[in-house]
C-alpha cells in the first residue's frame, strides 16, 4: 500500500493480525493508506473500539486543504458511524467541528484549524473594520457554544495584541461608583487575567487599572512588584502609611523620575500620620 503495489486484506482474518495491520498502518504515518482503509473504522466498530475513532476521523481530513471536500468526507463518517459512538463527549466534539467548517464554508475562510484560532481571527478582522464590532463575534461564540473562560481568554488576547486599550477597559472593568473600586467583569481568576495581559506588555498604567480590581491587596502587591508597577506599589505603602517600605521602594526607583518624587512628596508631606 506504501509504495502503491496491489494488495488485499482477504487474508488478515484473525483478530490479532487485524490489529497489526492498523498499528503498521499507523506507522507509515501515511494519511492515504489510512485514509483509504475503510476496514480501519469498521474494525474499530466491529470490536467495540469506539475510543480509537476520534483518530480515524482526524486522519481522514489529514493534508486535505479545501473545506467542501473536507466537510463533505467527515459528514460521510459521522453519518455512517456517529450513531455508533458511546462517548458523548467525542459525539459533541464531531459536531462542533463540522458546524465550525460549515461556518468556514460559508464565510469562506480557510486559515483556522481550531475553534479558538477562528475566533482569534475573527476577532481580528472585525475590530479592524471597526473597533467596537461584536455581533458577529457573538453570534460565532453562540453557534460554535464557546465556552465563557476560553471566549474571555481569546478576546482579552487579540484586543491587547491590537492594544485597544479604552475597548479592553469597556469589556473587563466595571465600575463601582458606592465604593469607588472597580471590579473584573470576568469569568477568570484575576491573577491570571493579569498575568495573560502582561505578556503584551502593556503600558503600565492599563496594568495597574487591573491590579486595583484584584480584591486580595496582598496578592495585587505581589503582583505589582513582580511587573514593575512601581507607582502602583508606591500608592499601596502611602495609603498604608509604611513610611519605611516607602523609603527602600525610593532605592529601586530612578532618582529625579515620576515614582521618585511620588514618594519625596509623600514622606514630606505634614498631612501623613506614618505608622512606622
Amino acid at each position: 500500500m506504501f509504495h502503491g503495489q496491489k494488495y488485499s486484506l482477504e487474508v488478515y482474518k484473525r483478530f490479532s493480525d487485524k490489529i497489526l495491520l492498523l498499528d503498521s498502518a499507523l506507522e507509515t504515518m501515511d494519511g492515504n493508506i489510512i485514509i483509504n482503509f475503510q476496514e480501519m473504522a469498521d474494525l474499530y466498530m466491529a470490536t467495540g473500539n469506539n475510543a480509537n475513532m476520534k483518530q480515524v476521523y482526524y486522519l481522514i481530513g489529514k493534508d486535505i486543504s479545501n473545506k467542501d471536500i473536507l466537510y463533505k468526507r467527515l459528514e460521510h463518517f459521522t453519518v455512517e458511524h456517529m450513531p455508533k459512538v458511546n462517548n458523548n463527549a467525542d459525539k459533541l466534539e464531531f459536531s462542533e467541528n463540522m458546524q465550525m467548517l460549515q461556518w468556514q464554508i460559508e464565510r469562506k475562510e480557510t486559515q483556522a484549524n481550531s475553534v479558538i484560532e477562528q475566533l482569534a481571527l475573527l476577532c481580528k478582522s472585525e475590530w479592524e473594520k471597526n473597533k467596537n464590532a461584536n455581533e458577529t463575534i457573538m453570534d460565532f461564540k453562540k453557534r460554535l457554544r464557546i465556552d465563557d473562560f476560553a471566549y474571555e481568554w481569546t478576546v482579552m488576547n487579540v484586543m491587547a495584541s491590537m492594544q485597544l486599550w479604552p475597548q479592553l477597559t469597556a469589556t473587563f472593568i466595571k465600575p463601582n461608583w458606592l465604593t469607588k473600586k472597580n471590579a473584573l467583569k470576568t469569568v477568570m481568576n484575576p491573577e491570571i487575567f493579569v498575568h495573560g495581559l502582561s505578556r503584551h506588555n502593556p503600558p503600565k498604567e492599563v496594568l495597574e487599572q487591573y491590579l486595583s480590581c484584584i480584591s486580595d491587596s496582598d496578592k495585587s502587591l505581589y503582583l505589582a512588584q513582580k511587573l514593575n508597577c512601581h507607582k502602583f506599589v508606591i500608592q499601596y505603602y502611602i495609603n498604608q502609611r509604611d513610611r519605611l517600605a516607602l523609603i527602600n521602594a525610593k532605592l529601586k526607583v530612578t532618582t529625579q523620575s515620576e515614582e521618585y518624587f511620588l514618594i519625596e512628596n509623600a514622606l514630606q508631606s505634614s498631612d501623613k500620620k506614618w505608622k512606622n
